[in-house]
């Protein structure tokens, strides 16, 4: 997609975004003023600039995509986990959240990478609890 293919109004897009966090057809008419399709072209065209994720069908009945706007926060803080991580042997998804103001969705992101990266336990999806390894 070239900037003259962009929507004028992409750019209000990605401002919604960054300060809600919400991104759905729905909601960008109503922020927008825009009709379904227009809307729509919208949604793909964040996508294809790799500002949100594509569908994921486990959000799909909620109408929302992943917002990959915060993959920037967590890059920027995930070397100050990594030095927290060092006094700890067990953590919740509550104790990131609280000693790193996240939401929920970023602080499930953070648990995923630590075990991605093998410095937690392969987690249990009934435990809250993760050991650091």
């Amino acid at each position: 997609m070239t900037t003259k293919d962009q929507d004028p109004l992409f750019n209000e897009a990605v401002k919604i975004i960054k300060n809600t966090g919400i991104v759905s057809i729905c909601y960008f008419q109503h922020e927008l003023n825009l009709g379904y399709a227009r809307a729509a072209r919208l949604i793909n065209q964040l996508e294809e600039a790799k500002m949100i994720g594509p569908v994921n069908k486990k959000l799909i009945a909620k109408n929302k995509k992943k917002v990959l706007l915060n993959e920037k926060k967590i890059d920027l803080l995930y070397p100050k986990i990594l030095v927290w991580l060092r006094d700890k042997e067990v953590i919740t998804q509550e104790d990131v959240q609280e000693k790193f103001r996240v939401d929920q969705v970023v602080s499930e992101r953070i648990l995923d990478l630590l075990e991605n990266d093998g410095l937690l336990e392969p987690q249990f999806r009934q435990s809250k609890k993760h050991k650091i390894l």
